[in-house]
């Protein structure tokens, strides 16, 4: 299915939670609604669903206007958070309720079932109950009872949010793969980026009921539009500056720290303020380009993190290298940072 958002905006009590929103979402996509608290993703997700209504502006799937459809009509299906599956139903019967509700005959029905369990690796386990499933099993039986209705369209509602770290990364490589493999067009809402990169096909960064930003994840966490995406969508290093030349090889800006060489997808004119976005990862300890006093380290594992100043200018960094001896608090360090690492923003 086809999914077309024209011109959406939503008030509640004269309160505007959506501005403005046009978008199309491609068949088969697997697309990311990203964003803060408060930005207005879950309630756009609830339009689509049909629990709310748009103040204005219509939702098209394949074409025809859905806005006034109800939703048990639109042929959707919802994963919610809390997984919402029956604690005193098996495996078996909270995936077939959905089913039986449509009076579908019961040989369909063990067809259905079995088919979707199947897809979502959880054949042999029909007659366990929810309390017998880990956090992903359970997880997964939510995905499969909304499967097995057929739907046109799949959503989903941070449907990882309550497993812990290590069990929520291998159920983003699995909903990813069952998602492929059903190939049903997809939206999914979610405020961690990790999981909007790792997973999505497309997506879309709000912030404050608007669009900042949509494309593809590598095009987003590398040529991020303003300073907010590259804020939200990962830790990251602004310095201010002003442009001193701009050419096909690069932007060349003058800031406190002395000049930095960066990249940038729009043009600027000499003189104008701007902003140089550098993650923590890309700087390195090499050379005499700046000198930084180490004000702290710590040590993360895969990784050193350090705080480092020159009085004017702070900046984040991450040492994967793991060269020895590590710097301390008070050492003088020499950094830099390769030009086509560092994003040119305009100061806004």
């Amino acid at each position: 299915m086809k999914v077309k958002f024209e011109n959406i905006s939503k008030n509640f009590d004269g309160v505007e939670v959506l501005r403005n929103i046009s978008f199309e979402i491609r068949e088969g996509e697997f697309f990311f609604l990203l964003g803060p608290s408060g930005c207005g993703k879950t309630t756009l997700l609830r339009i689509v669903a049909g629990f709310e209504k748009p103040s204005s502006g219509r939702i098209l799937f394949n074409g025809k206007d859905v806005s006034d459809i109800p939703p048990e009509k639109r042929k959707v299906g919802m994963v919610f958070q809390n997984y919402a599956i029956w604690p005193h139903m098996t495996v078996f019967e909270n995936v077939a309720y959905g089913l039986l509700l449509r009076k579908i005959e019961k040989s369909e029905v063990e067809k259905r079932v079995s088919e979707v369990l199947d897809l979502v690796q959880l054949r042999g386990y029909e007659k366990r109950y929810p309390s017998q499933l880990s956090g992903g099993q359970q997880q997964r039986v939510a995905v499969a009872r909304s499967l097995v209705v057929n739907p046109q369209l799949l959503l989903f509602d941070e449907p990882l949010s309550n497993l812990d770290a290590k069990l929520r990364i291998e159920m983003r490589n699995e909903l990813k793969k069952i998602q492929k493999r059903s190939g049903i067009t997809s939206i999914y809402v979610t405020h961690d980026q990790k999981e909007a990169l790792s997973m999505a096909d497309y997506l879309v960064i709000l912030n404050n009921g608007k669009i900042e930003q949509m494309g593809k994840p590598f095009d987003i966490y590398n040529f991020p539009k303003n300073k907010f995406v590259a804020g939200f969508i990962g830790e990251t290093n602004f310095i201010s500056g002003i442009v001193k030349e701009q050419s096909e090889s690069g932007v060349v800006i003058e800031t406190e720290i002395g000049e930095i060489t960066g990249i940038s997808r729009e043009r600027f004119n000499k003189g104008d303020k701007v902003i140089a976005s550098i993650r923590p990862h890309h700087i390195k300890f090499v050379g005499d380009q700046y000198k930084f006093k180490v004000e702290d380290s710590i040590f993360m594992g895969e990784y050193e993190y350090f705080v480092l100043s020159n009085g004017s200018c702070k900046l984040h960094m991450m040492d994967f290298e793991g060269k020895l001896p590590f710097p301390k608090s008070g050492d003088i360090v020499s950094i830099g940072f390769s030009p086509n690492k560092v994003v040119i923003l305009k100061d806004e």
